[in-house]
């Protein structure tokens, strides 16, 4: 899976991305996924971070493994990445 390496997460290892070429399939309550977070009434409610090493702008190939949904304002891990 290709992403673009963003700021990093309060969640220990993990850098907030942006899939690159692809969107995740996952479904968060309320929420739609556009570009690199699910969505809200203008609001963030979960992004992707990376569990990888890697600088902020960084494009870098991952396993989907590597990746997981999480939550935005609490920064916790809510579920595994589905593809």
């Amino acid at each position: 899976m290709k992403v673009l390496l963003q700021h990093v997460s309060s969640i220990r290892g993990a850098r907030w991305c942006r899939p690159i070429g692809w969107d995740p399939k996952n479904k968060v309550e309320g929420a739609e996924f556009v570009g690199d977070s699910w969505w809200s009434e203008g609001e963030g409610k979960a992004g992707l971070v990376c569990f990888s090493e890697g600088a902020e702008g960084t494009e870098i190939e991952v396993a989907v493994d590597d990746l997981k949904v999480a939550s935005c304002g609490e920064c916790k891990v809510i579920s595994e990445v589905q593809v």
